[in-house]
């Protein structure tokens, strides 16, 4: 659909400190596309549960947009005021506004996700234009006009900046023809991490879920962080992985974290397809199946028995 934020904290805050975050991550997200004339905020509204009446949304407040960096601090100032008390920990924002293509205009906007399933479903901050025509989405359009090679890296670039010196910080940030899922990868084009460990950890949670019956059988009854450590411990793993990611037509851009871009719409299922042969498989190959381990479980409660 296009781009989402997921965001991250290394200990626990109270619900109006995340969502005070969130409106932070999402102004500086419409500020760098404002200054790039792409996208003209025009309105702010506040809705409880769901964006929209249709979806069984109640719509709390509209607030015209005149300045951004003003009305941003007026809604911080009323979710100060208003949070506990008229329940906004359940609210949604969306800045709405026309996003501005030169050769088209979508109508579109920019969200702070505050209420649980809402997050859980599109993440912290979610960002997109309205289909028209051919076009899908905001991700669809970024694609056909080759602009996210080099868009979604500067983008990127402004929300690590503004995530400098503040506790909670971005964990995840896609650009997603359809809302992503925490190790989907049929959709994405862009996938922004803290390093290339973390990305073997997303591939991973795909590998969980697929039905093959070595990964139920050798891979499902191990401990995650083994697993995974185990293979990150590896060199060959890096050297695969660098191989990898020339075979699937992706681009690797390393500084503090790390960002990978497809450069075709299959880039990202072609690396997950190789490297679930060329190294879980291949870290499965010795590995005892469950029902060997489940013998060997009985074995040791048997001896126990013999000496109760």
């Amino acid at each position: 659909m296009g781009i989402y934020i997921r965001l991250t904290s290394p200990i626990r805050v109270s619900l109006l400190t995340w969502a005070l975050s969130r409106i932070d991550y999402c102004q500086r997200s419409i500020e760098y596309f404002e200054q790039a004339r792409m996208f003209l905020p025009e309105k702010m509204r506040i809705w409880k549960n769901a964006s929209s009446e249709a979806l069984g949304g109640v719509s709390y407040t509209d607030i015209k947009i005149s300045s951004l960096h003003i009305d941003a601090e007026k809604l911080r100032s009323l979710m100060r005021e208003a949070f506990y008390r008229d329940e906004l920990f359940n609210s949604i924002i969306v800045f709405e506004g026309i996003w501005d293509f030169n050769d088209m205009k979508l109508a579109g906007f920019f969200s702070v996700n505050n209420e649980y399933m809402w997050h859980e479903a599109y993440h912290d901050i979610e960002i997109d234009a309205y289909g028209k025509g051919e076009i899908e989405d905001l991700a669809d359009h970024f694609w056909r006009q080759n602009l996210i090679e080099t868009l979604a890296p500067s983008f990127i670039f402004e929300v690590n900046r503004e995530a400098r010196g503040k506790l909670i910080k971005p964990s995840e940030i896609y650009f997603s023809i359809g809302a992503p899922e925490y190790g989907e990868i049929d959709n994405l084009l862009t996938l922004h991490l803290k390093d290339w460990h973390d990305f073997i950890g997303f591939l991973y949670s795909k590998l969980r879920n697929d039905k093959a019956s070595w990964i139920k059988n050798k891979i499902a009854p191990i401990d995650r962080h083994f697993f995974l450590s185990s293979i990150r411990g590896q060199k060959i793993v890096e050297i695969i992985f660098k191989k990898i990611l020339e075979e699937a037509l992706m681009v690797e851009q390393v500084g503090k974290s790390v960002t990978y871009i497809a450069k075709d719409r299959e880039s990202f299922a072609r690396f997950y397809q190789k490297f679930k042969e060329e190294v879980f498989r291949s870290a499965a190959t010795e590995l005892p199946e469950a029902d060997t381990l489940k013998k060997n479980i009985k074995k040791g409660l048997e001896k126990v028995e013999t000496l109760v």
